[in-house]
C-alpha cells in the first residue's frame, strides 16, 4: 500500500519498479472488513486513543498466538517483530490500522510505465487473498500466488521477489 501511493505520487520516472506482497486491499472499494478478527476499523478519526487500544489489543492477539501455536525459530522470530513494531510507541500500529480501513488518498488505478509485481500466499489469513486479486485487477496486473504460502511468505521467498522486482526495474530503464 505505501509502494503503491508513492509510486503513485511521485512524478514520472522517479520510481522504476513497485513490489506487493502480502499487501493489503483498498477495503473502502470493496466494502470489506480489513481484518478477519480485528475490531472494525475507526472510520473517522473519533479518538487515536481508541485506534492505540484497538492496536495493542491486536497486537496482544497476535502474540498470544505466536506463544501458542508456534515453536522454535519461527516463534522467537516473530515474537522479536512484534516487539520491534512497538518498540518506539503504539502510533505506528494504530495509524497503520486506520488508514487500512478507510479510503487512501488516491485511487488504486494502472501506474503509467512503472512495472506493479505483485506476490500473495495461498493460505494467508492476515491478508485475504481475495484482497489481493481485487487490486490486481484495479491495476490491471498479474498476482503470482504462491502455494502453501501465508502472510509470512517474504521470510522465506524475499530473494526470489527482490530478484524479480529489479529485473523489472532494469528492464523499465532499458
Amino acid at each position: 500500500m505505501h509502494a503503491l501511493a508513492t509510486a503513485t505520487l511521485l512524478p514520472a520516472g522517479v520510481v522504476s519498479a513497485v513490489g506487493l506482497l502480502s499487501s493489503d486491499g483498498p477495503y473502502w472499494l470493496m466494502r470489506q472488513e480489513p481484518f478477519g478478527t480485528f475490531p472494525k476499523a475507526v472510520e473517522t478519526e473519533k479518538s487515536w486513543d481508541e485506534a492505540s487500544t484497538r492496536a495493542k489489543a491486536f497486537h496482544a492477539e497476535m502474540v498470544e498466538s505466536y506463544e501458542k501455536w508456534m515453536r522454535g525459530t519461527k516463534r522467537e522470530r516473530c515474537l522479536a517483530d512484534a516487539a520491534e513494531a512497538t518498540r518506539q510507541g503504539w502510533d505506528g500500529m494504530a495509524r497503520d490500522l486506520v488508514l487500512e480501513g478507510k479510503a487512501w488518498a488516491f485511487e488504486p488505478a494502472p501506474l503509467k510505465g512503472v512495472p506493479v509485481l505483485m506476490w500473495h500466499g495461498e493460505h494467508d489469513e492476515d491478508v485475504q487473498p481475495a484482497a489481493a486479486q481485487f487490486l490486481a485487477k484495479r491495476l490491471g496486473v498479474d498476482l503470482h500466488l504462491f502455494e502453501r504460502e501465508t502472510h509470512t511468505l517474504i521470510r522465506r521467498r524475499w530473494a526470489e521477489c527482490l530478484g524479480e522486482l529489479v529485473a523489472a526495474a532494469a528492464d523499465c530503464q532499458q
